[in-house]
C-alpha cells in the first residue's frame, strides 16, 4: 500500500497498552482521522494536554468557495468526533465532550477550537457507540452506482434511534420512484449552478487528484470511476472547461437509480447543529457499513440555495436540509481515499 494510504492499516493489536496516556491517545487519534470530510480536506487538528484532547478546525483546509458558511467543515469535524469517541470507548476510556463553538480563530495558527474531550479513567466501557469500532476502517464514501437493494423499515428505525438524542436534528428517508426522480433533477440543478461558478471549478480542481497521487488528501479520480490513465487530465478539465451539464447528467442518473435517499435536516442552521449533524451522519454511516450497505453524501442539493429550497419543498421538510446522502450497495469496489498521517494532524 502506498504511503498516503497507510493510515487505513492501523491495527488495534499495536495499541500501546503499557505506554503512557499521551502515547495511547495519539494511537486512538489514528482512528479519528479516518472520518469522511468534504473534498477529503481533513480539516481537523488536535492538541493533547494532560487528560484532554482539544479538537480544532484547521482553517487552511476549509473550502473558501463551496463552503463559505463552513457547514461542511463543521459536519466533517462532527464525523471526526464520532470516530474519536467510538475509539476511546473501545479502548476503555470514559470521556466527556464540551463544545467551544464561539471560540475565536487563532490568526497565528489559522485554527479554531471547537471541542474538548476530557479523558476519564480506563475501565470496561459500557458505551453503546463502541460496537461500531470495527467498521471505522471499512467505511468509505461510495460514489458510484448502486444495486437495487433497499434499506429495510427495521434498519431505518434503528438509524432513527441513533440520532434520537440529538436535539433539533431530524432524519428522513425516501425510496419512492417519483420522489427519487424529483431529487435527481434537484441534484442536477445544484450541480449546474455550482459548475457555472468559475471559482468553484478552480477550487474543486485543486482537490481532485490523479489516481497515482502521493498526496495524503483530496479525491483521487478513481473514487468516482475515472479510468486510471485519464485521471491526470481531470483537474485541468475541471479548471478550464464548464463540465456542469455533463456532471449534472451523470449525477442525476446516479440519484435516479438509488434505492434509498437519506436527508438530515436541522431546526436551526448553527455551527453546533452542523457538528451534531456530522456526528449523527457518521454514526449512520458506521451502522450502514455494519449491515453491508454503502452511502455517499452529495453537496450540490445543499450548497445551492435554489436547489436547497426545491429539496426542502419536495421532501416536505419543515427545517433546513443539512446532508443529502444516497444509500445502497455499491456495484463496484473502488479505492479508499488517501489520508494525512496522524502526526501531521497533532499540534503543539
Amino acid at each position: 500500500m502506498k504511503k498516503n494510504y497507510e493510515a487505513w492499516l492501523v491495527d488495534e493489536k499495536d495499541y500501546p497498552r503499557q505506554g503512557g496516556l499521551r502515547q495511547k491517545l495519539e494511537f486512538i487519534l489514528r482512528y479519528a482521522i479516518l472520518a469522511p470530510s468534504a473534498h477529503n480536506t481533513q480539516p481537523w487538528c488536535f492538541k493533547i494536554i494532560d487528560n484532554k484532547i482539544l479538537v480544532y478546525i484547521n482553517q487552511n483546509r476549509a473550502l473558501g468557495v463551496s463552503d463559505i458558511v463552513r457547514r461542511q467543515t463543521y459536519e466533517s469535524i462532527g464525523a471526526c468526533l464520532t470516530n474519536l469517541q467510538c475509539a476511546l470507548c473501545h479502548f476503555g476510556f470514559k470521556n466527556n465532550l464540551d463544545y467551544h463553538i464561539d471560540s475565536a480563530v487563532d490568526d497565528n495558527n489559522h485554527r479554531q477550537l471547537v471541542a474538548t474531550i476530557f479523558i476519564g479513567d480506563e475501565c470496561e466501557s459500557s458505551c453503546e457507540i463502541k460496537r461500531f469500532f470495527t467498521f471505522i476502517q471499512k467505511r468509505h464514501s461510495a460514489k458510484l452506482a448502486y444495486l437495487p437493494d433497499k434499506l429495510s423499515d427495521e434498519n431505518m428505525g434503528i438509524m432513527q434511534t441513533l440520532v434520537a438524542d440529538k436535539s433539533g436534528i431530524n432524519l428522513h428517508f425516501f425510496s419512492g420512484a417519483d420522489v427519487i426522480k424529483n431529487f435527481s433533477q434537484i441534484v442536477a440543478l445544484g450541480t449546474i449552478e455550482a459548475f457555472n461558478n468559475k471559482e468553484f471549478c478552480r477550487e474543486l480542481s485543486e482537490w481532485v487528484r490523479p489516481s497515482w497521487t502521493k498526496r495524503g488528501d483530496g479525491m483521487p479520480a478513481s473514487t468516482v470511476g475515472i479510468p486510471f490513465i485519464l485521471s491526470g487530465l481531470v483537474p485541468f478539465v475541471i479548471a478550464h472547461f464548464n463540465t456542469g451539464k455533463m456532471q449534472a447528467r451523470d449525477v442525476a442518473v446516479l440519484v435516479k437509480n438509488t434505492p434509498t435517499v437519506g436527508i438530515i435536516s436541522v431546526d436551526h442552521e448553527t455551527p453546533l447543529a452542523w457538528i451534531q449533524v456530522g456526528e449523527g451522519y457518521q454514526l449512520l454511516s458506521l451502522f450502514l457499513t455494519s449491515i453491508g450497505f454503502d452511502n455517499a453524501p452529495m453537496g450540490a442539493p445543499i450548497e445551492s440555495d435554489a436547489a436547497k429550497y426545491e429539496l426542502k419543498i419536495s421532501a416536505g421538510i419543515t427545517g433546513y436540509p443539512a446532508i443529502f446522502f444516497r444509500i445502497g450497495v455499491q456495484k463496484k469496489v473502488v479505492d479508499l481515499a488517501p489520508r494525512l498521517s496522524v502526526q501531521s494532524c497533532i499540534t503543539v
